[in-house]
């Protein structure tokens, strides 16, 4: 061999042996460590990650390097925020880790966004019929608004009336004053049903209404008199009921865990769950993790109480994973096994916020409790893959894909999303190329939504929803051709299983599924065939020209399913010809297994 060749080579595995050889792991604890330590032992932690702006000395100076890890120690709570802006390496990522492996602590280290709230001594407010009162200042800066506010791990809410029966479903409209068109005028609500018995200062007081776009509004309240309330106008349906609710007026705080806001005077009135506050927080940090570079795995954390105000809409995340440009995303980021709860973005951010991205990986996380937010929102970002992640209660979409595109969305379970205007999972504004598969939602409103996004793979998931709307539907876009409908239950108590758009006939493909109705006119020369209908919608009739198609059936629920009403969905047996056909999915990026309905093993509840 050549002598320069083989010098070349030589040297070429002395860097790569160098490189192993110093990639390091590092050590932190933000309640027993000093930034001066050398952070390479469980003995000599830093206090600070290296990212942190708050760090000082060694833990900041370290630039850590491909292949190094950086664990935080189980069971202790993180007060900072981590900013992950270097990039590791497609064959060795930097690794932050909240102590997966279980050797470091106990449990889980603790990204928390929260700090105490205390300062409680007992006071009265005269319209209040709360049995115990506690008040402290409003602190510093902060938004009364946007407080995100815990005692301990348990939810307390800015009092409303009617009272919510779930706080974390404080926008559940069912439970909200109904008013008929009649009692509505340009900006003022004339309801002295509801609102006559109202007791103390309007002055703090916010109007929650229901309005034009299937939409909640927070709005100012101008005036009110003898049950008539003025308020900054917005658009409200002039067709059915408007619903609204009062929020921070001293009359809403009734039940422990509310609390009321004096904006004049910044006093904070709270009900506590006990007989005084112990252990109140409120969130000060806008996010929890923040990765900015490539290759970069974060995994093993609880990442909790962040919040985003009015007009922040890229606050109140747990983990956030951006580039900078459309032209340099960043590539190879991993988000596994990690817990997002409490967190809260007043415009709807998502609990983990993904943008500008290529080849991301969301996957294990166990996503819950973050209202108003949405679960996961991956937006303009190509070949992301969200698998076997468990989203609950959601205030806004469970999974949303925006410009998101050649993804993979598989194996997740989605419950309690419940949140108005909120599906379960979202493909919108040129999402193409997507497979959605082997996922299990089951919600009180539509299940799967997609809308200006072609050529989309919809195979083997279970979908349920409750409410009188549609389980899964294509909403009118231009864009929206190739999609194909194979192998799901799609389950509806009004029939309405699936609604697909006219604009979208180009492509489409409605094969081997079980559903509770076609809620669209059958069109003229798409592939509907071998599904088995459990209920009909009325356009599934001979009135509108509608007739079974090649291999398909009509069969009852319990003929279908071993135990429907005990939620038990596995398959009995169905005649031969029936869910047959099927092709291998084989679309641009990936492959979905299974020619046939191969039905369920498990039970779902």
């Amino acid at each position: 061999m050549n002598k320069v060749i083989l010098r070349f080579i030589i040297a070429v595995l002395s860097v790569l042996a160098a490189h192993v050889a110093y990639a390091a792991t590092y050590y932190v604890d933000f309640v027993s460590g000093k930034d001066g330590n050398d952070g390479l032992s469980q003995s000599t932690p830093f206090q600070h990650s290296p990212g942190d702006v708050n760090a000082t000395l060694n833990a900041e100076a370290l630039l850590l390097a491909a292949g190094d890890k950086v664990i935080f120690k189980g069971g202790v709570k993180y007060k900072g925020r981590i900013n992950a802006a270097v990039s590791g390496s497609s064959a060795a990522p930097i690794t932050f880790d909240g102590n997966s492996a279980g050797t470091y602590g106990t449990g889980k280290a603790i990204i928390d966004g929260s700090e105490p709230l205390a300062g409680w001594s007992q006071c009265s407010l005269n319209g209040s019929k709360a049995a115990r009162l506690y008040c402290t200042s409003l602190p510093a800066g902060a938004d009364p608004f946007a407080l995100n506010i815990y005692e301990g791990d348990s939810r307390a809410i800015l009092a409303q009336t009617p009272q919510p029966s779930n706080y974390f479903r404080t926008d559940n409209i069912s439970e909200y004053f109904s008013v008929a068109p009649a009692q509505l005028s340009t900006g003022v609500i004339n309801d002295p049903t509801n609102l006559s018995s109202f007791v103390g200062n309007w002055g703090s007081a916010k109007l929650v209404i229901w309005g034009g776009a299937n939409l909640l509004y927070t709005q100012n309240i101008t005036g009110y008199s003898s049950g008539k309330l003025s308020y900054e106008a917005v658009k409200t349906y002039t067709d059915r009921p408007t619903r609204y609710a009062i929020m921070n007026h001293p009359y809403a705080l009734t039940n422990p865990g509310e609390y009321y806001v004096d904006v004049a005077t910044k006093i904070i009135y709270y009900s506590p769950y006990g007989t005084s506050p112990v252990n109140v927080t409120y969130s000060v940090r806008d996010i929890g993790i923040a990765v900015q570079a490539n290759y970069v795995k974060v995994k093993g954390f609880i990442v909790q109480k962040h919040k985003g105000g009015v007009a922040q809409s890229k606050s109140g995340i747990g983990i956030a994973v951006a580039g900078k440009s459309t032209t340099a995303p960043i590539t190879g980021d991993m988000v596994e096994s990690n817990e997002v709860r409490f967190n809260y973005s007043a415009e709807k951010g998502a609990a983990i916020h993904v943008d500008l991205t290529k080849s991301v990986y969301i996957g294990l996380n166990h996503v819950h409790h973050n209202v108003p937010n949405r679960g996961i929102l991956v937006q303009r970002s190509d070949t992301p893959k969200t698998d076997s992640n468990k989203i609950d209660y959601a205030g806004g979409t469970g999974i949303a894909y925006f410009t998101a595109t050649n993804g993979v969305i598989s194996n997740n379970v989605l419950t309690n999303i419940s949140g108005v205007h909120a599906n379960g999972i979202t493909l919108y504004i040129g999402s193409h190329n997507n497979v959605v598969n082997h996922n299990n939602v089951n919600i009180d409103g539509i299940a799967l939504t997609t809308q200006a996004s072609g050529n989309l793979t919809i195979a083997f998931n279970f979908l349920k929803t409750s409410e009188n709307s549609y389980t899964m539907a294509n909403w009118a876009s231009a864009g929206a051709s190739g999609l194909k409908y194979r192998n799901n239950v799609i389950l509806n108590p009004y029939k309405k299983a699936l609604y697909v758009s006219n604009d979208a006939y180009t492509g489409l493909v409605i094969v081997n599924n079980i559903m509770d109705g076609l809620a669209f006119q059958q069109p003229t020369g798409v592939p509907v065939d071998h599904n088995v209908y459990t209920t009909l919608f009325y356009l599934q009739s001979t009135k509108y020209g509608w007739k079974l198609s090649e291999g398909e059936a009509a069969l009852p629920l319990t003929s279908v399913f071993v135990a429907p009403a005990s939620n038990d969905y596995r398959l009995n047996a169905v005649s031969s010809g029936t869910l047959s056909k099927g092709n291998a999915l084989q679309p641009p990026c990936c492959t979905v297994t299974g020619s046939a309905y191969i039905g369920h093993t498990n039970k779902y509840y």
